[in-house]
């Protein structure tokens, strides 16, 4: 019962944002190679929300203590083009503190233009992108994933950790 009224006296929503896309190619099951480390589609069944759902357990004693509900209210982007709009849109009707992205750079770039005004933190949980941490850099954006410059670099660490100097590194005709 003195559990029920805890509950009872929350009276703050804090909401939380999560989007990410209907269909994103970075899930899709085509094209998984298990050992291309390089691809951008070998993300297959690892949907972060599952996560950030968890993470919301996690804290509950928190929310008892600080008298604040965290709310999950995630939205799947369905058609590309209007993404920013309907992630507008979400957020100012569902009174969003705060947002985690799922989405492509190329999308997400265009997310984090059209609501930076908003001042609330967007955090990115899946792009790798470099360019999101230099040239397309927003104030209001965070990273919970590293870069593949910073994934490069932690790799090169480690070989010269291990005094590896000379390393086998096959290329193709793609671009690195």
């Amino acid at each position: 019962s003195s559990i029920n009224l805890l509950y009872a006296d929350e009276k703050d929503s804090f909401n939380i944002g999560y989007y990410d896309l209907e269909t994103d190619i970075r899930y899709d099951e085509w094209g998984v190679h298990p050992v291309d480390i390089r691809s951008n589609t070998n993300q297959l069944y690892k949907r972060p929300i599952a996560g950030a759902r968890l993470g919301l357990k996690d804290i509950k004693p928190f929310q008892r203590m600080a008298k604040v509900k965290f709310k999950l209210m995630d939205l799947r982007i369905k058609n590309i083009d209007s993404a920013a709009d309907d992630i507008l849109n979400h957020i100012n009707s569902n009174n969003i503190k705060i947002i985690l992205i799922d989405l492509p750079a190329s999308v997400l770039s265009n997310v984090v233009d059209r609501i930076s005004d908003l001042n609330i933190a967007i955090i990115n949980i899946s792009s790798k992108d470099n360019e999101l941490r230099s040239s397309k850099c927003n104030k209001n954006l965070f990273h919970t994933i590293p870069s593949e410059r910073m994934l490069s670099d932690s790799l090169a660490q480690y070989l010269s950790d291990k005094k590896w100097r000379k390393v086998l590194i096959p290329t193709g005709p793609l671009e690195l």
